[in-house]
């Protein structure tokens, strides 16, 4: 099996399974690296989608974040919410997205700790920032289950495609024109490097897999369920959470004053970086996190606003007074995202969480003239999940019923799960784990493989359960 990897000329690619706007802070430190000639070599500037951060926190989160590709991964003590940088070849974890249990030490130490991705790894103190690669290699694995960029471009794996706008892009002609464009750079040359290590890091790891499948697991498996069944024992289902995200939301600022850019394709940032593209300029490949000059490859006559945060701040309050009156503890992660747990104010009204949650988007609308989309479910891990779905403009729920959330969650592709990036998604597709069905069935090889992190938390992905506490 790892006979069959194959090493091939690099391509860059844009498919990714979020758009998220970049903060003030965020935008500025990119432009401070791409001043000193390393923003084509960091993979913040270059391949990094920031989402599920604070604005007020986002420059000391970053401040070593384009360090994303070394081995450790954190994980953070109860109730942490400060952020930190992680490894690539292991989960990002967030602690907005899982519970600590104190039950998951004592039945850890039960079990093996050889891990792949980190061979000195013990659970951290930190939860991940979360982050997405933005123009990153493929991540589309070949039947010969590499990971690998090749200078003929190949279209992506369907699930990778399913991001709003992105349905159909011609990722053929994307990948051509980026490769293009970015051949002989030092973020070629990266993006080079960064997938000689992956393609090495699957070679070691299906090796390790060969190995572990001539292996009695029974007892590893044992003790994996003992701490799924704790897991379960304490499954909340008793709040409903919700996560709003404002639609392209910088871009459609900017259509809001200036109506003469409805319907054509346009981008915020300049040149050297874009915080966000409108709709129609994603129809083309262009997105957030993009130089503007590759843009300008993939369609000449989009059209560049400069950033104008002061407004986009302006915006941003005016949202979050409406989040307060129904969650005065929400849970703000940038200028156009929060979570809100609405248990409490539901218990004021008749409406059902559907019909509130609408009339919390119908009030955004009406005070600035945005759309905003919505998921509803029982953490927010699934909410944020849910969020995705029928974006943009819409909202989805999943009922706080135990065998509903499992339908939904054991037919996800694993790359909709917020903190699965383009590389452990990589290697979850090699060991042949494509949806968290897959991933719940395969976890003691994933214990054996991946980092007590990335373990704890595919696996109460794989189950539904994520935090129930909504506070800053």
């Amino acid at each position: 099996m790892t006979d069959n990897i194959i090493d091939v000329p690099p391509k860059i690619n844009i498919v990714e399974t979020e758009f998220v706007d970049i903060d003030e802070e965020i935008y500025k430190m990119i432009l401070n690296y791409q001043n000193e000639e390393i923003a084509e070599s960091s993979s913040v500037q270059l391949s990094s989608n920031i989402d599920s951060i604070s604005s007020a926190k986002s420059l000391s989160c970053l401040s070593s974040s384009n360090n994303l590709e070394s081995n450790s991964s954190p994980c953070s003590s109860p109730g942490t919410k400060s952020s930190s940088s992680t490894g690539s070849s292991s989960l990002l974890m967030d602690s907005s997205l899982i519970e600590s249990s104190p039950c998951l030490s004592r039945s850890l130490s039960n079990l093996s700790t050889s891990t792949l991705c980190s061979s000195t790894s013990s659970p951290c103190s930190l939860r991940r920032l979360s982050t997405s690669s933005t123009l990153s290699s493929s991540s589309t694995l070949s039947s010969s289950s590499s990971f690998s960029l090749s200078s003929k471009p190949a279209s992506n794996e369907s699930s990778s495609l399913s991001s709003t706008g992105l349905q159909n892009v011609d990722i053929e002609r994307v990948s051509q024109i980026i490769y293009e464009t970015t051949i002989g750079t030092p973020f070629f040359t990266n993006e080079t490097r960064k997938n000689e290590e992956l393609n090495s890091k699957l070679k070691g790891m299906l090796k390790k897999y060969e190995t572990l499948k001539e292996k009695d697991l029974t007892l590893n498996w044992a003790n994996i369920n003992q701490l799924i069944n704790e897991f379960e024992r304490n499954r909340d289902l008793s709040r409903i959470i919700v996560h709003i995200d404002m639609d392209a939301f910088y871009a459609s600022v900017e259509e809001k004053d200036n109506p003469e850019l409805h319907n054509q394709p346009m981008a915020v940032g300049d040149e050297s970086m874009l915080c966000t593209a409108n709709y129609e300029a994603r129809k083309y490949g262009i997105r957030s996190a993009m130089p503007g000059f590759i843009a300008k490859k993939l369609y000449p006559d989009l059209i560049i606003i400069p950033v104008h945060f002061e407004k986009y701040y302006t915006v941003s309050s005016q949202i979050r007074k409406i989040f307060k009156k129904y969650d005065p503890d929400f849970y703000p992660i940038s200028l156009d995202e929060a979570y809100l747990d609405i248990t409490e104010h539901l218990r004021t009204t008749n409406k059902s969480p559907n019909n509130l949650v609408k009339e919390i988007r119908d009030e955004i609308y009406k005070e600035t003239n945005l759309t905003s989309s919505a998921g509803i479910a029982a953490n927010m891990l699934l909410a944020k999940i849910c969020s995705n779905v029928n974006k943009p403009n819409g909202q989805f729920q999943i009922q706080n019923d135990r065998s509903q959330i499992i339908e939904f969650i054991r037919n996800l592709p694993v790359r909709k799960v917020n903190g699965i990036g383009r590389v452990t998604e990589a290697l979850l597709h090699a060991l042949g784990i494509k949806t968290m069905g897959d991933a719940y069935f395969q976890l003691a090889y994933i214990h054996k493989l991946f980092t007590p992190c990335s373990f704890e938390f595919i696996m109460q992905a794989s189950i539904g359960i994520g935090s129930t506490s909504v506070k800053l």
